[in-house]
C-alpha cells in the first residue's frame, strides 16, 4: 500500500496552498537573507520558527530550480540530479502575493526566532583558505562520492556495531537488535546531497532534534559531525 505524504499549508495568510512539502521553502538560516525574506513578505505580527513554510507560489519561477549540479568525485565531471525540493538561488526573496490581504507594514519588533536558527555556520563548506585558518583541513568532506571512496578509514575508530549498506546514491549505516525477529534498532543515512537521515527504531529525527551536530538543512560538511552521530546512535 502506498504511503500517503502529508499536506501543508503555506504560512502567507490567506493563500489557498495546501500541498506536499516539495512545494514549499523554509526560511533561510542566513540571519541577513532572512531579514530581508521577513521585510518583504507584507504581514504583520506574526512569529516564524523552524516549522514555519512559504509556498513556491510566491517566488518568479527564475528564482527557483529542481536541478542541482554535483562533481563526481572519482571521475571529476559534474552530474546534474534532479533535487526531491526546490531549491532558490541564493538572495532571491518572496514577491507574489496576489491572495494577500489586508496587507501592511511588518512590525520592527514583533519577529522572534529560536536559538537554533544560530546553526547557520554549519551550513557552509570552506571556499577560501581564510576559512579553514586554524581547522584541521582532513575534517571536511569533498562530496558524496568522496565520502563512499573513503568512509571505512575515516571513521574505522566508531563504526563498532553498524552494519553498512552502500547503494548507489545513499549509504546507510545501522544497527540491528537482538529479537526474536531482527529489527532495524537505528540508522543513520546519507544522501548524495551529504543530508542525513536518523531514524530511531523505524522513527524519523526532526532536524530540529539534531542541532547539536548537524544543521537544520541536514547537510554535513565534517566527519566530525558523522562521527558525533554514530558515536551517540551506536550505542
Amino acid at each position: 500500500m502506498k504511503k500517503m505524504k502529508t499536506k501543508h499549508y503555506c504560512c502567507i495568510p490567506n493563500c489557498p496552498t495546501y500541498d506536499t512539502l516539495d512545494k514549499f521553502l523554509r526560511f533561510p538560516l542566513d540571519v541577513e537573507w532572512r531579514t530581508r525574506w521577513i521585510k518583504a513578505i507584507p504581514v504583520k505580527n506574526w512569529v516564524i520558527d523552524y516549522g514555519t513554510i512559504i509556498c513556491v507560489h510566491h517566488f518568479k519561477n527564475s528564482d527557483l530550480a529542481m536541478y542541482t549540479k554535483l562533481l563526481n568525485g572519482t571521475s571529476g565531471k559534474s552530474v546534474i540530479t534532479r533535487s526531491s525540493t526546490p531549491l532558490i538561488k541564493h538572495g532571491a526573496l518572496p514577491s507574489k502575493f496576489d491572495n494577500l490581504i489586508n496587507t501592511s507594514e511588518p512590525s520592527e519588533e514583533v519577529f522572534k526566532f529560536r536559538d537554533v536558527f544560530e546553526l547557520s555556520y554549519r551550513d557552509h563548506s570552506p571556499e577560501t583558505f581564510g576559512d579553514v585558518e586554524g581547522v584541521d583541513i582532513n575534517d571536511f568532506l569533498i562530496d558524496y562520492y568522496y565520502v563512499k571512496q573513503v568512509f571505512e578509514v575515516k571513521l574505522k575508530n566508531v563504526l563498532g556495531e553498524w552494519k553498512i549498506q552502500n547503494g548507489q546514491d545513499y549509504l546507510m549505516f545501522y544497527t540491528v537488535g537482538n529479537f526474536d525477529i531482527p529489527q532495524i534498532v537505528s540508522s543513520i543515512k546519507i544522501d548524495t546531497n551529504l543530508c542525513v537521515t536518523v531514524c530511531l527504531n523505524g522513527r524519523e529525527m526532526d532536524p530540529a532534534d539534531l542541532t547539536w551536530a548537524v544543521p537544520l538543512t541536514r547537510k554535513i560538511n565534517r566527519w566530525s559531525q558523522l562521527t558525533q552521530l554514530l558515536n551517540l546512535f551506536g550505542r
